[in-house]
Parts: structure tokens; C-alpha cells; sequence
């Protein structure tokens, strides 16, 4: 399975190198923002699909079962599974064009907040989703404002692949 990037795809007979150590030593680190730095093909996507598993609120009943083969799942931190995850993706995104990406930039991930209001309906109560057209910026800053107005704490993981 060469190239995936998506941590639930891996299963059994599948090979996979174990980087989940580093999860500690980042929450050892204290830093609000962690750039990763690593030529193509070195795994920040999966790395990135990892932490939203691991971080995610909806995941508390199943960390044993998604982690338990690897070394994070015998060392869980207690940050584990307390956050609303929220995955940003800046990638492929066309910018030949400002016109047009700016309403790609809005329409991607202003869709990428109403599947995280979706999600965490739950945990939020029935926040409005947001107009994919309208203002991402702003929307953002909306939904951050109400999850810490409910207290509870979000996660972001981005990727910037160019």
C-alpha cells in the first residue's frame, strides 16, 4: 500500500514504520504550531492522518482497537482522544488564477467546516453550517469562538503540499 494516506486504510498484512512515538515528544515540545519539514513521499499526510485519529473526541471508546498494535496504544498521553478535530488540506489547490482560487480556497474549506459541525453536532448543539460561498475567515473564526464558548478545546492539523 504504497503512498496511502490515510491511517483507518492500514490494516493487517499491511506494512507500516511505526512513527507514533513522536506524538509524545510533540505534546513534550509545548509549542501551539509544529512544522513538519520532509521531502515527498515521507509520510506527513499519514503522519497527519494519525493525529487526527489519535486526537479526535469521537475516538475515546476505540483508541485499544485503532492503536493498540503500535507504540502510542501501550503509552497513551492524556491528550489522547480530548479534542474536536479539524483537518485542513491547502493543498492542490489552483493558483494560476487569484479569482478562482479564492472561491476554490472558500468553497474547500468552508465544506471542511460544515463536515466538522456535522461530526461534532453532538458536542456543539445545532450550530448553524456555514454558506460554502461566503467567507471562510470569518465562518472560522465563529465556529472557534462557539467551541470555546461550549469548552471545549480543537485540534488543527493542515497540510501545505506544494
Amino acid at each position: 500500500m504504497y503512498g496511502e494516506q490515510n491511517f483507518l486504510m492500514f490494516g493487517e498484512g499491511t506494512f507500516f514504520r511505526d512513527n507514533t512515538r513522536f506524538i509524545e515528544l510533540l505534546e513534550c515540545f509545548g509549542h501551539k504550531a509544529i512544522v513538519s519539514l520532509h521531502p515527498r513521499r515521507f509520510g506527513k499526510s499519514l503522519f497527519v492522518s494519525i493525529l487526527n485519529e489519535y486526537y479526535d473526541i469521537k475516538n475515546k471508546n476505540r483508541l485499544n482497537e485503532l492503536f493498540d498494535r503500535f507504540w502510542i496504544g501501550k503509552n497513551l498521553t492524556s491528550r489522547a482522544a480530548s479534542f474536536l478535530v479539524l483537518p485542513l488540506d491547502f493543498s492542490n489547490l489552483d493558483i494560476t488564477n487569484f479569482t478562482y482560487f479564492e472561491e476554490n480556497f472558500k468553497s474547500k474549506h468552508n465544506h471542511q467546516l460544515n463536515i466538522f459541525l456535522k461530526k461534532y453536532r453532538e458536542e456543539l448543539g445545532n450550530v448553524p453550517l456555514v454558506d460554502e460561498k461566503s467567507d471562510f475567515v470569518v465562518n472560522f473564526k465563529k465556529i472557534c469562538d462557539e467551541i470555546m464558548l461550549k469548552g471545549f478545546k480543537v485540534r488543527f492539523f493542515c497540510q501545505l503540499l506544494f
